[in-house]
């Protein structure tokens, strides 16, 4: 399996960066929800949904 390697270009730029940091953030709250979610129940699950 190969690893994409980021070019100069990409590290140097502060929007990526951000943009990079936002989707990073993005997917940590989509994969929590999956882990909590299957646990909540009643008032908690509603109040994780909103």
């Amino acid at each position: 399996m190969t690893t994409p390697t980021p070019s100069a270009k990409a590290g140097a730029n502060p929007l990526v960066k951000a943009l990079q940091g936002a989707l990073d953030a993005e997917h940590a709250a989509v994969y929590g929800y999956g882990v909590a979610g299957g646990r909540l129940a009643g008032a908690a699950q509603t109040q994780a949904r909103t």
